[in-house]
């Protein structure tokens, strides 16, 4: 019946709102992707504002885990200083395709987890594209900063810790000599960065999980873990 009443409000939303404005439900277009990605790059935001790429990594951590409220990571995507707008109907448009880019982040984990596809950057070199994860992994690694501790147990685990390792392996290159040189080689670079929306989806289910048993429990139940285990991820 919930459900039913929430579908009832949305599409009453959706029918009086003005002409031609999207709904705070509406995925972001590519056109409005790169609007967005200028604005953090410009000279309104910092030197410190996330990317689009780690925004999305970002927020797939922080969506995963346990709730954080906008007002809590909102800081964290404009670094040390607030942005600037124009006026205040070009803040309302950022604004509005930032929290339009959290919510088709959310349904893009919510509809599919096992299907998950970050969004890395693509470089071209020599006339070949490359893809880059590090921006999206340190993202990733900076979502998990609200609730560190739960989120430690989870890595921690010896269940659950392997789906974290592309992740922290690609999110810290230069850290580790040794990671940096199994990185080094493009196959394991590309097998890795292959894993990253595959892992997502599974950290995703395990915090699902978790809440389902209560917070009892760190390990999702042993039938998601069976559909993890035949993707054969590493």
């Amino acid at each position: 019946m919930t459900k039913k009443r929430g579908s009832a409000k949305h599409g009453e939303r959706r029918r009086n709102r003005a002409p031609n404005v999207p709904d705070i439900d509406d995925p972001l277009i590519d056109r409005e992707r790169e609007e967005l990605s200028a604005y953090f790059a410009s000279a309104s935001a910092s030197d410190e504002c996330m990317t689009i790429s780690m925004l999305h990594g970002f927020l797939s951590a922080v969506l995963s885990g346990p709730m954080v409220m906008p007002s809590e990571w909102l800081p964290q995507v404009w670094g040390e200083e607030e942005p600037r707008f124009e006026s205040e109907a070009h803040m309302g448009r950022i604004m509005g395709l930032l929290m339009r880019f959290y919510n088709g982040t959310a349904a893009e984990l919510a509809r599919n987890p096992l299907r998950f596809e970050p969004l890395l950057d693509v470089t071209v070199h020599d006339g070949a594209e490359k893809v880059d994860a590090e921006a999206w992994c340190v993202g990733y690694g900076l979502g998990m900063t609200s609730h560190e501790h739960a989120w430690q147990q989870l890595m921690q685990d010896p269940g659950t810790a392997m789906f974290f390792y592309p992740i922290v392996s690609l999110g810290m290159r230069g850290s580790d000599p040794e990671t940096d040189e199994m990185l080094a080689d493009p196959e394991a670079y590309g097998v890795n960065v292959a894993t990253l929306g595959k892992c997502a989806g599974v950290i995703y289910m395990l915090w699902r999980d978790r809440e389902a048993n209560d917070n009892t429990g760190i390990a999702a139940s042993r039938s998601e873990i069976s559909k993890v285990e035949e993707l054969s991820l590493f």
